[in-house]
């Protein structure tokens, strides 16, 4: 995926965690990733290719936007 990054199958399995999914992109400065920009979602309002299609672009322009503020990722 090319800006962004799904949460990794396992990462989490609380109980209170399953029913959702997530993704997220870098947020940096010049010295490099500072944080992540996350969206986080029920699993069951739409899968995560189609939150993707969806969602991405416009994450990972407010990541771009946030890290250009910041002094941009090198």
């Amino acid at each position: 995926k090319t800006g962004y990054a799904f949460r990794r199958p396992g990462f989490n399995t609380r109980a209170a965690a399953r029913p959702f999914k997530s993704m997220a992109a870098a947020v940096g400065d010049r010295s490099g990733a500072v944080g992540a920009l996350t969206l986080f979602w029920p699993r069951r309002y739409m899968d995560a290719e189609a939150f993707a299609r969806e969602h991405a672009e416009a994450m990972c322009a407010a990541a771009g936007a946030i890290s250009a503020d910041l002094g941009g990722l090198p």
